[in-house]
Formats: C-alpha cells, structure tokens, sequence
C-alpha cells in the first residue's frame, strides 16, 4: 500500500504535521491501499456458498491495524509518533458491522447502516455520503461502499476514474489505489479506474470466466477466493505478489506488494515482498488475515490478535 508516486505528497504532508519519519523499510510512501491495506480484505457475497465476512475480522494499513469484535467495537493500534499521523487510530463511537482499512485510513459500517471514515483525508475520502450501506473499502485516497439497493457509491479521488462505479449491483466492492472492484451476486467482478496513469498494471483487466466467492484490492494487484476455493489474482506481480500458492482458501487479503489468505484448514499463507518478515505467518489457527504495508496479522478463534512483519510503528503490537 505505498506508490512511489506518493512519495513527494506525503513527505511534504508529513513536514506539514510533524509526523514521524518514515520507515526503516525502504520503499515508498503510504498511499494507500492500498492496497493495502488493503487491506482486509475479507468480503464476500454473502450468498449461501460462500462465507459472510461481514462481522468480526483484523485489517492492516501502513502505519496501524485495526479490529472489529464480536461485539461490534473497534480497536486500531500503531502509529506511535509524535503527532500519531493522521487520527486513524482514534475510532469513532458506535457499534460497527463491518470494518476495512487501507494505508492511511479506515472505513466502516455501523449498526444502523450508516458509513464512517475517519483518518487521512485530504481527498475527502472520509467524507461518506449519507447513504444506507451493507459494506464498504477504504482505498488509497478514496472509498466505496455498497448501498442497500446494491448500489455503489464511491467518494475521495478520481484521478484515474476509480470513484466512477459502473451501474448496475453489487455484492461487494474494493478498493486499491488507482482501481476499485466490484462482486456480483452472479460471483463475476468488474474492475475500474486504471485511467491515465503510468502504474497500470492490468489491475482492472479481470480474468476471464472466473467465478469468485470474493475478492481484494491492493495497491496495484487484485487478488480473489474462486468457487472451488483456488486463489487467482492480477496486476502488478513486484515481488510476486500476485503468484498465489496452491491450496483452498476461505479469505484473501491484498495489500501493497504482498498479499495473504487464510486457509480452511485455519493456516495462514503469505506471499510477494517479505523486506520486513511479512511473510513470516506464526502457526494459527486464524479465521481472517489481513496484509498491510510491511506487516500482517491474523484473527484467531475468540478475536485473538497476532501480527508479524514490520513494527516500526507499533502496528504489530495489538
């Protein structure tokens, strides 16, 4: 979830407001989703054949990590700083249904159907409409939701078109940095954004005749869980990150240049870029994974929390 074309905007945000310095990690800055962050990454149809993600899980973003419980609270950690960045940390009151996170933001749905984002936001994409949703993705500098007539609405940037959505409904919908995909009840995706910009990957460009149970968003990859339960994603491979390997899984979870699943066994399996150990999965058993910028982490049985990779921040410290 950082873009190398972020670099000169947010080392000039992050002078601005005193945040802390970057990384020891090497690569670019945090433009979220991201892919990250993508992060998390778990969504799905809510149809009978697949598994309803919407509830409690773990998600990832560059600098912080956040979880939803069975209870509908929400805790996000990191950012350890002088000026902890940009509040995407401080979660807003309410009992949530749903929860997403990319590099710099978050996005959630409480229990009345209403949307909040809150975090980085000089693209307006924490301003949610006020819509009724069922799901929604926080991207790189914009977010999306699915409404409740299946429907979905997309604020924030829309540089390369990635908060144009196509018409007709949805089951689902995530975003990255410069794309946005979207799940039909009918399990097919449709891809969009990608306009104009020189990190055009064929992100958008969907596989053909692919059925998914869901799918992911990352910085510049997509990855998604096919009926049978196979992994297959598209779009940037740097680092690898969108050869998936072999098995059945029930989650997936893109993030910048890595990606994880969790399997039906409760394994956990990470692949792409591993600078900082992100690869590096602890034993299980988790139910959700989420892979953020140089981390992930793993839901367990019961809500229990680990993560693994870069710390730089406090965001593997739950």
């Amino acid at each position: 979830m950082r873009n190398p074309l972020l670099i000169p905007l947010m080392s000039a945000l992050l002078l601005m407001f005193g945040c802390p310095e970057e990384e020891p990690d090497d690569d670019t800055s945090a433009g979220d989703d991201d892919d990250t962050a993508g992060d998390d990454d778990d969504d799905d149809t809510g149809d009978d054949d697949t598994v309803d993600d919407l509830g409690a899980t773990v998600t990832a973003g560059d600098y912080h990590s956040c979880a939803l419980d069975d209870s509908g609270a929400v805790t996000c950690w990191g950012c350890q700083g002088e000026d902890w960045l940009f509040g995407q940390t401080e979660v807003p009151e309410g009992v949530f249904s749903q929860l997403d996170t990319n590099h710099l933001h978050n996005c959630g749905v409480l229990e009345d159907g209403q949307a909040v984002c809150w975090g980085f936001n000089l693209n307006s994409q924490c301003d949610a409409p006020a819509d009724t949703f069922v799901q929604v993705t926080a991207g790189g500098y914009h977010s999306c939701g699915v409404a409740t007539d299946g429907a979905v609405l997309c604020w924030g940037s829309d540089d390369a078109g990635q908060a144009s959505p196509p018409g007709g409904t949805f089951t689902r919908v995530h975003a990255g940095d410069y794309h946005t995909c979207g799940l039909k009840a009918d399990h097919s995706v449709e891809c969009w954004g990608c306009e104009g910009i020189p990190l055009d990957y064929g992100q958008c460009v969907v596989p053909a005749n692919a059925e998914f149970a869901r799918i992911d968003a990352g910085a510049n990859h997509t990855c998604g869980v096919l009926m049978d339960g196979q992994l297959l994603c598209w779009g940037n491979d740097n680092e690898g990150a969108y050869v998936p390997p072999a098995g059945t899984y029930l989650r997936v979870s893109a993030g910048y240049q890595h990606s994880c699943a969790a399997g039906e066994d409760g394994s956990a399996a990470c692949w792409g870029n591993n600078d900082d150990g992100q690869l590096d999965t602890p034993g299980g058993p988790f139910t959700h994974v989420a892979a953020g910028g140089f981390h992930s982490c793993g839901m367990g049985a019961g809500g229990a929390i680990t993560c693994w990779g870069s710390d730089g921040y406090g965001q593997c410290s739950p």
